[in-house]
């Protein structure tokens, strides 16, 4: 059911609101007679799909609401519902960045205009609720085990249906999809579930095969694919205990592979050979930090596999491999992108965070780490943009691993020497001058 929430403190306003939507079965509407009820709400229900709101109110201001929506929830539809235009308000800067979220409504209002915008942003939330995204590639794997409808999605609000559940899975016409650049198909649920539950018990069953590997590049291999596969599980199902259980093997075993990695040579020669570059940059990112919380006195072995976790799921929330490549917004890669993929590279730390919130096993410590994996020693990071003195060492730890992991797999004609002094001018200084010198320690027997 869509959720709509209305926030204004003259309770004949929402009255009005009341009436308006009541007759609305497909709906369910909450009530807030301020800014900060509003929040204490939404900390509840986080899935309210579209929020009317009110400016000026005593307890927290419309300002205020906008604010957290932003940050909290960037996906949730905000209307200003106001006598004063947005850019004549505080807090209402970036009002119009986001035109297909934000929008804003005069005092007073018809009822067709709130009607209206109900049925669109709800229509729009449940037009594709049938299907769950899944690679292509993964459902070739199921060629001959499963018959299943495939859609692809040719537009925003369109799909087409390229193989029928009658027919086997059609190699050549996957294929000629994924030449094509269209790596994601739509199934139904059911069929989803039933995929993703054979796709768990054939992680477990790499986990266990990653225990007996002795070959480096062979149990690489494995460790690489057993990420891969509770990556897309978790982004194509969510979670449930068997996945939890799984993940929790998956992160163990990468820890155990990553201190038996004699160094940064042998990692290289493995992601040669393979060419996602959001695993091969996770496994890196997880090498270097791991590295790092060795020779600093914060070292336990419970902060090892948070961090890890951290790393190996920071870019759980994107799909496009080029856009994951992007480090910062002054990136010339991100000065070529369009708004709405800049709008994306911005906002996946903390989009990333939210897949992956209110599960034990991605505990808060992880979850902030992933939400500052982007931030800057200079305060121009993102999503945040926060001012140094306020990230943790830990953060630390992860920012600068994650850079290094992607200056490593992008540049491959420069040296190590030379990354280390561009390193140098970056984070040898605040809070961060202890983690880069622990750096060169890592590096030391690799530039060696």
């Amino acid at each position: 059911m869509f959720k709509v929430l209305v926030v204004d403190d003259e309770p004949q306003i929402r009255e009005v609101f009341e009436l308006i939507l009541e007759a609305n079965d497909s709906i369910e509407v909450f009530f807030a007679a301020s800014g900060n009820l509003a929040i204490q709400l939404l900390q509840e229900q986080k899935d309210v799909g579209l929020i009317f709101c009110d400016y000026r109110m005593d307890d927290g201001s419309g300002g205020d609401v906008f604010k957290w929506v932003s940050e909290n929830l960037p996906q949730t539809c905000f209307t200003l519902v106001s006598t004063y235009e947005p850019n004549r308000l505080e807090g209402f800067e970036n009002f119009y960045s986001r035109p297909e979220l934000y929008q804003y409504i005069s005092k007073p209002f018809s009822a067709e205009k709130i009607l209206k915008m109900v049925s669109d942003k709800s229509a729009n939330s449940e037009k594709f609720s049938e299907y769950a995204r899944i690679k292509l590639n993964t459902i070739l794997t199921f060629r001959g085990k499963i018959k299943a409808d495939v859609f692809v999605k040719i537009h925003e609000d369109k799909m087409v249906k390229i193989i029928d559940a009658h027919d086997d899975l059609d190699q050549d016409i996957l294929q000629r999809y994924i030449d094509k650049s269209m790596h994601w198909g739509y199934v139904f649920h059911d069929k989803a579930q039933a995929m993703m539950k054979t796709k768990l018990g054939e992680t477990d069953t790499l986990i266990q095969k990653i225990k007996t590997e002795i070959k480096f590049e062979d149990k690489g291999n494995l460790v690489l694919d057993a990420l891969d596969n509770v990556r897309e599980i978790i982004q194509t199902q969510g979670f449930n205990e068997a996945i939890l259980k799984t993940a929790d093997k998956s992160v163990i075993e990468t820890l155990q592979f990553l201190d038996q990695t004699k160094g940064l040579k042998d990692l290289l020669s493995l992601f040669s050979k393979r060419g996602s570059y959001i695993s091969n940059h996770g496994l890196l990112t997880a090498y270097f930090s791991n590295s790092l919380i060795q020779r600093l006195e914060w070292n336990t072995s419970e902060l090892r596999k948070k961090i890890a976790i951290a790393s190996l799921f920071q870019n759980i929330s994107l799909q496009s491999e080029e856009l994951a490549q992007i480090h910062s917004t002054i990136d010339d890669s991100f000065e070529e992108c369009s708004l709405q993929d800049q709008k994306i590279v911005i906002e996946h730390p903390r989009l990333s965070s939210e897949i992956l919130e209110a599960k034990e096993f991605f505990d808060s410590d992880v979850l902030n780490l992933i939400l500052n994996h982007h931030e800057s020693p200079y305060g121009n990071g993102f999503p945040r943009s926060i001012d140094s003195t306020l990230l943790s060492p830990i953060d630390g730890v992860i920012i600068l691993s994650s850079h290094l992991a992607k200056e490593v797999l992008l540049n491959h004609s420069k040296e190590l020497t030379v990354m280390v002094q561009d390193f140098n001018e970056i984070y040898n200084k605040g809070n961060f001058k202890k983690i880069y010198r622990a750096l060169l320690q890592v590096l030391m027997r690799d530039i060696s």
